[in-house]
Formats: structure tokens, C-alpha cells, sequence
């Protein structure tokens, strides 16, 4: 064999390597965007959402799989940060100590969605302002699920 030989079939093996990779990072980690999550007409579903169509930032719809997202997700997003300031301060201050969950921004509302309804707070208000953002969470996440192979269970639409 030739040198030029040897060269091509060590590319060709390389680009086969990463496009297997590259595949396995997208299956397995990444997974792919579920654009079936746009809105595509009114939330006729069981969720409460009278608290959401007060507001014009909050506006809801349904998706593909009749579960209810927010029009424009990102304006609702920082009009809940207005809206739950009380509440995501008290969070903050009571688990970032032991949770270290950061500042609440889009990357990282999960953890404040696992702790919004657990804040401890003497304040009835707050804590019930605690549990609508936990609400508010939980329909903001559907705007962003992505689809995920999970061995054992097969194709999964999850939040990354």
C-alpha cells in the first residue's frame, strides 16, 4: 500500500469515528428539539392557567401534545422574575448555601422549580408565591423539551 492510500483510509475512518460520535452525543445527551412544541392553538387542557391570562407577557397556548406553553416563553420568563422576585430571593438566600443554585436565570430554573414550594417562610404569601413559581416552571419547561433516547424506555421528551 501506498502512503496516499494509508492517508485517505485513515481520514475516511476518522470521519466515521466522529460522525458516530456526534451521533451518540446527540441521541444519548443532547437530544434533538422537539419543534412540536410551538403553540399551535388555545390551552384546552385540566391546568389552572386563569392566573396567567391576566397578563399579556403570560399569554398560553397548547403544544402538539395538549400540554400548555407560553407564547413567547423568554418575555414570560422575565416578567415571572418581576412577578416571584420575593420569592426567588428567599430561595436563593435559604438553599444556595447547600444547593449552590446561582443567580435565577433561564439555565438554571430547575433547581429553583424543585425549591420554589419548599421555601421556609413565616409569610404566607411568600410561600404561596413560592408554589406559583414552582406552577410557572412547570409550564415554562414545555417550551424547551427535547427528545431523548433513554435506553430501556426508548424516545423520551425531557427538559436537557
Amino acid at each position: 500500500m501506498t502512503n496516499k492510500k494509508i492517508k485517505n483510509i485513515f481520514i475516511i475512518t476518522g470521519v466515521i469515528i466522529s460522525l458516530m460520535l456526534l451521533s451518540l452525543y446527540m441521541v444519548f445527551i443532547r437530544g434533538f428539539y422537539a419543534s412540536s412544541d410551538k403553540v399551535v392553538g388555545p390551552y384546552t387542557g385540566s391546568a389552572s392557567i386563569d392566573e396567567y391570562l391576566k397578563y399579556e407577557e403570560w399569554q398560553i397556548g397548547e403544544n402538539q401534545y395538549g400540554q400548555p406553553v407560553f407564547f413567547d416563553p423568554h418575555k414570560a420568563f422575565e416578567f415571572a422574575k418581576e412577578q416571584y422576585a420575593e420569592a426567588i430571593s428567599l430561595v436563593y438566600d435559604s438553599f444556595n448555601e447547600e444547593y449552590q443554585v446561582g443567580e435565577f436565570s433561564e439555565s438554571n430554573y430547575q433547581l429553583y422549580k424543585l425549591l420554589g414550594w419548599q421555601i421556609p417562610a413565616a409569610d404566607e404569601e411568600i410561600r404561596k408565591q413560592g408554589v406559583k413559581l414552582t406552577q410557572f416552571l412547570d409550564i415554562y419547561e414545555n417550551s424547551f423539551k427535547r427528545w431523548i433516547y433513554v435506553p430501556g424506555i426508548g424516545w423520551e421528551r425531557i427538559c436537557p
